[in-house]
C-alpha cells in the first residue's frame, strides 16, 4: 500500500533483493549512497534500479584569505574567527606531506604553520577519521597553523579542534598545489592564515554533494552512472 521506500541504511546494496519485487510493483525505492566520502568509489546502495541519495549542502560558506610572501593571495575554507591569533602577521612555511607522526618529528614545525598536502594518500585515507588526529598532532609538534588539503573543504565541523591552539584552513588540491610550489620555489617561504569570513545566499554555489557522502563510480556497478538526487 505504499508508493516509496525510504532507507536511510548504508552498505545495503544485494543484501536486500526485495526492492526489485518492489519497483516491478510500482514501488520507487530510495537508498542512501553512503557516509564514506570524499574518497572515490566509495558509493554504495547503487542498483540499477534504485534510486541513491546523496547529502547536500547549504548556500554557506567560510571563505578565508591564505596570503603567500610572493603576495599570491588564496582562498580557502575556514572557522577561524580569533583575529587576536592573526595579528602576528606571516609565519614561517613548511610543507610535511602527509603530516604523519615520523613526518612531523623529522621536521622543524615549532612556531611554523604547516602545509599537510598527501594526495597519493588521500585517496585512501577518509579525511573524516584523520583530520581530527592530524590536527591534535600537529598542535602536539608546535606548529601554530595548519593548512589541509583534500579532495573538498566541507569539513569545516573538524576544524573546532584548532580553536584556541591555532589558525587552520583546508583548501582543496589545486590550491594546495599552489602552495606547495611556492614553498619548494622559495629559500625561506612564509603565509599568513586570516580571520575567516561568512557568505550566504547566491554568492555561494549550493547545493553540492556534501563531502562526507560516498563518491562513484560505483565498484558494484562501474557501469552505471548515478544520478545524485539531493536531501
Amino acid at each position: 500500500g505504499v508508493d516509496v521506500l525510504s532507507l536511510s541504511i548504508g552498505g545495503a546494496g544485494p543484501q536486500f533483493p526485495g526492492t526489485l519485487h518492489a519497483v516491478q510493483r510500482g514501488i520507487s525505492v530510495v537508498f542512501s549512497g553512503g557516509n564514506d566520502g570524499p574518497v572515490p568509489q566509495t558509493v554504495g546502495n547503487a542498483l540499477p534500479w534504485v534510486t541513491t541519495v546523496a547529502a547536500s549542502t547549504i548556500d554557506r560558506s567560510f571563505p578565508t584569505l591564505i596570503s603567500l610572501g610572493n603576495k599570491e593571495k588564496l582562498v580557502g575554507q575556514s572557522l577561524n574567527y580569533n583575529a587576536a591569533m592573526n595579528n602576528s602577521g606571516f609565519q614561517d612555511l613548511v610543507h610535511v606531506q602527509s603530516c604523519d607522526t615520523e613526518s612531523l618529528s623529522l621536521s622543524n614545525v615549532t612556531g611554523k604553520t604547516v602545509l599537510c598536502y598527501a594526495p597519493a594518500q588521500a585517496a585512501i585515507t577518509p579525511p573524516r577519521a584523520e583530520l581530527h588526529s592530524l590536527i591534535n598532532r600537529t598542535i602536539e609538534a608546535g606548529a601554530k597553523g595548519l593548512i589541509f588539503a583534500q579532495y573538498t573543504v566541507n569539513l569545516l565541523e573538524i576544524l573546532t579542534s584548532c580553536e584556541g591552539f591555532m589558525s587552520c584552513a583546508l583548501v582543496d588540491f589545486e590550491i594546495a598545489q599552489r602552495i606547495a610550489s611556492y614553498s619548494k620555489m622559495t629559500e625561506s617561504p612564509v603565509v599568513k592564515i586570516s580571520p575567516a569570513v561568512s557568505v550566504v545566499g547566491n554568492g555561494v554555489l549550493s547545493p553540492y554533494v556534501a563531502s562526507f557522502s560516498s563518491r562513484g563510480p560505483s565498484l558494484a556497478f562501474p557501469r552505471i552512472l548515478k544520478v545524485y538526487h539531493y536531501q
